[in-house]
């Protein structure tokens, strides 16, 4: 089974490339991704296969009948010898996004399909074995955000002695306290746009200091190029979109479960199956 090769993410979620020279973070998509038809092997060179159509055709049964809301059911892909899971991983090819999230015990990536709303999720060792494979059906993988969102601190305590020079970002910060006080999963985002408002590059250091980085980023260019980061605090995301110069455009703050811009629209979810059901019967009847 092919890997998913994620780079390694050091980043800091708050600089700008300019300002991030010499560090590693998982590189920006170049350009603004749309549906591609995955391209398969001549079906007349596939034998043994049986194990990777049916996974599809379960897949297929998932996706029609999915709703937004519906708890997932994932399908094990462990179960596949290589070539089939070879066979899956051609049909399901790599979408929008990816994430990626590093625990102390394990390390888990994400690959959105070129169907949307179609995952691939994998699960590593420390010593970088694959432990777990299993596609899911879902606006975000509904275990990726099990596993990051009790991840985290609650509040901050900020230094009675702030650094001179600070303008919005004490109140910002105490803004942030409140609101992620009186967050739980499933309420809307609370944003705050940092674009549109007076920081100092005191402010930009100070809230650089205070929220630093989390181990989770997830990487989307379904609406341009999007990096969003964890903080050491629970549920607050850097979401930062970039234009095609890689230069920052719009840069927020959100506290939110997982960031809607990461998130599989329920009717893209629809045109999946219909893809799906599309390449099912031009292609995989012969399989």
């Amino acid at each position: 089974m092919t890997k998913l090769i994620l780079p390694v993410i050091n980043a800091n979620p708050a600089m700008s490339p300019e300002e991030e020279e010499g560090l590693d973070y998982m590189p920006m998509p170049s350009e603004m991704q749309t549906y591609r038809a995955p391209i398969l092997p001549e079906p007349e060179t596939l034998k043994g296969v049986g194990a990777a159509k049916a996974v599809l055709d379960q897949l297929l049964s998932v996706v029609s009948s999915y709703q937004v809301g519906d708890i997932p059911t994932p399908i094990d892909m462990m179960q596949l010898d290589g070539k089939n899971r070879d066979l899956v991983q051609q049909v399901l090819g790599e979408g929008e996004v990816q994430a990626r999230y590093q625990g102390t015990a394990a390390e888990y990536r994400i690959q959105e399909s070129v169907f949307a709303g179609v995952w691939q999720l994998q699960q590593f060792d420390l010593n970088g074995q694959l432990q777990q494979a299993e596609i899911e059906v879902s606006e975000f993988p509904q275990r990726f955000v099990e596993i990051v969102a009790p991840t985290g601190e609650i509040g901050l305590k900020l230094d009675a002695a702030m650094p001179e020079g600070l303008m919005n970002a004490p109140s910002i910060l105490t803004e942030i306290v409140a609101k992620q006080a009186e967050y739980e999963i499933g309420m809307p985002a609370h944003v705050i746009n940092l674009t549109l408002l007076p920081i100092t590059p005191e402010d930009k250091k100070y809230m650089i200091d205070v929220l630093g980085g989390g181990n989770a980023v997830i990487l989307s260019k379904g609406y341009g190029n999007c990096r969003i980061t964890s903080t050491r605090l629970r549920h607050l995301w850097w979401v930062q979109y970039f234009n095609t110069m890689d230069t920052l455009i719009l840069n927020t703050l959100e506290i939110i479960d997982i960031p809607q811009v990461a998130k599989a629209a329920a009717e893209d979810i629809a045109d999946s199956a219909k893809r799906l059901q599309d390449l099912r019967q031009d292609y995989l009847q012969w399989v």
